[in-house]
């Protein structure tokens, strides 16, 4: 039966949205000089990689009361152009209110777009892979390992250059990302516990070279961390616990496609592993019946919550409806889901009814879970 145009730009539309966590429309530039938005003042800076061939755009929000002795604390965000956007000027009143507002740091790929994800999987992920729809067009060629290239500019160029312009904390810096950029939150607390204060990393892609994290980096962390203390938030849908398969896959189609016991609810049992790690504090939380999008707005304005204070904003946002397990937020969007048992085994995938079964094979190779049809 041939697929009809509308199943086949949905079909897409899933893939791109659920393998990158981020749709393709642009996202806004913003001025280039100093502005003043409510109680910041942000500054725009630019900084390369030492063989210039990586560029990143940093928005730095200076609060604009003066610095406690010790600097501001400090919270710093991947693809920081989106999340700049999410932060609407009540809540940059409440941050900028606080007794020790925060400073913010907005981190982002020149040109800045949503969709250049090959420039995220480049310098978000800690070895490199060969995943064709990530790459350029045309292009086949292993694609990532940068992330400490990008570890190294953070913590070499960037950071004398921001403290040059605020008093800043050293000791109470804050990192957030998700899935690609919550991937290269893990790979940071894992090589480079004492950088932050606290990791939050919400639905980190642990698909990446078959989970390779959760093998060599994971058992050295566990082994080795010595007690140094960090924070870890963790955050995830509940769409990506495993439920049962859609009514529209054969049996063939499963066996082939079902996951292993051990790639179900892969950041919920990551928290549990982590839990036994010496010096470590360990949160996870998970939203109920949020897609990607959802995941993104919710995951930054808890992790503003529990690091700087801020009232809970829960806005998914783009979810699918809070399920039985969920709240509603303060502004009417799911809240997060109480987890009363382990994840449960089962369909990994969820892929839309009708989407070509190469294209589920392809995304069964690459361990990733999605969305079960609505």
């Amino acid at each position: 039966m041939p697929l009809l145009p509308s199943t086949l730009l949905r079909s897409f539309r899933w893939l791109w949205g659920h393998l990158t966590g981020l749709h393709t429309a642009p996202v806004a530039a913003l001025p280039a000089a100093p502005v003043t938005r409510r109680g910041y003042r942000i500054e725009t800076l630019r900084c390369a990689s030492a063989d210039g061939t990586r560029c990143w755009r940093v928005d730095f929000a200076m609060p604009r009361s003066p610095p406690p002795p010790a600097g501001f604390p400090s919270f710093w965000m991947l693809d920081g152009q989106r999340a700049l956007r999410e932060l609407d000027d009540a809540l940059l009143d409440e941050l900028a209110s606080r007794p020790v507002p925060h400073a913010l740091v907005f981190l982002d790929h020149e040109p800045g777009t949503a969709a250049d994800i090959p420039a995220r999987a480049q310098d978000y992920t800690f070895m490199a892979a060969r995943y064709p729809f990530l790459a350029q067009p045309g292009g086949d060629q292993p694609l990532g390992g940068g992330a400490d290239a990008l570890l190294e500019v953070l913590e070499r160029q960037l950071w004398p250059r921001l403290c040059r312009r605020l008093r800043l904390d050293e000791q109470r810096r804050s990192l957030w990302g998700h899935s690609l950029a919550g991937l290269f939150v893990m790979h940071a607390l894992m090589s480079r516990t004492g950088a932050f204060a606290t990791y939050a990393a919400a639905s980190p892609a642990l698909w990446w070279c078959g989970g390779a994290i959760l093998d060599e980096p994971l058992r050295r962390f566990v082994q080795h961390n010595a007690g140094r203390p960090a924070r870890l938030l963790l955050f995830a849908s509940s769409l990506e616990r495993c439920g049962p398969p859609p009514q529209s896959v054969v049996a063939d189609q499963w066996a082939e496609i079902a996951p292993p016991p051990a790639e179900a609810g892969a950041t919920v049992m990551l928290a549990t592993r982590l839990r036994q790690v010496p010096g470590l504090q360990v949160q996870c939380e998970e939203f109920a019946g949020l897609d990607p999008s959802g995941v993104f707005r919710a995951s930054l304005l808890q992790s503003l919550h529990r690091v700087a204070g801020t009232g809970e904003h829960r806005g998914g946002g783009h979810g699918a409806g809070a399920g039985p397990a969920g709240g509603v937020g303060e502004r009417g969007a799911p809240g997060p889901a109480r987890m009363t048992g382990p994840p449960r085994r089962g369909w990994l995938l969820g892929p839309p009814a009708g989407l070509p079964g190469i294209l589920v094979r392809h995304c069964r190779a690459c361990h990733i879970r999605s969305l079960q049809d609505q």
